[in-house]
């Protein structure tokens, strides 16, 4: 929603919160720590770009999760040290969503998994095609965007990886 007006993005935040509320989950905003504020959420992930951790954490509070996009080893070191709560790690693959980024590699999302103190996502152009690649490296935790929402049918291709990891666990 990076293009949609700050009212719209909480409007749609505090939806959100509702729906999460009744399934006991957690409610994690992109980018914005002032709508993961004000909507209630459980915390904010951040982009290379965007506010520090430490800058996030003056803002909300300790109690707020903040999770940081990394995309290098650097990267991923500097989130531990600024006390990132989890990272996101890629893309993996080429992604239509981050059509700038170059992957990062299978290796280094290995070496970032390996060495990491906190929970971890791989993401970036996830499909059921390659999910094996991410399974040889165990990676174990993904998310994944744009196959599920580009898709004519949401919910069946979310079954299909599903499947698909179930396969390979």
């Amino acid at each position: 929603m990076k293009k949609e007006s700050d009212s719209f993005f909480l409007n749609k935040a505090l939806e959100l919160k509702k729906i999460v509320q009744q399934y006991d989950k957690l409610l994690i905003i992109n980018d914005r720590p002032d709508i993961a504020f004000l909507s209630g959420a459980d915390g904010v992930h951040l982009g290379q770009n965007d506010l520090s951790i430490g800058e996030t954490r003056r803002l909300l509070g300790k109690k707020y999760i903040i999770g940081k996009s990394t995309h290098n080893i650097k990267e991923a070191k500097d989130a531990f040290k600024e006390g990132a709560d989890y990272i996101g790690i890629g893309p993996a693959f080429l992604t239509a969503t981050k059509p700038r980024l170059k992957p990062v590699g299978l290796k280094i999302i290995e070496e970032i998994i390996n060495m990491t103190p906190v929970p971890y996502f791989v993401i970036g152009g996830i499909n059921p095609q390659n999910i094996s690649r991410l399974s040889a490296i165990k990676a174990k935790r993904i998310a994944v965007f744009s196959f599920i929402i580009e898709s004519a049918d949401p919910a069946g291709q979310t079954n299909k990886l599903i499947e698909k990891l179930d396969s390979q666990c």
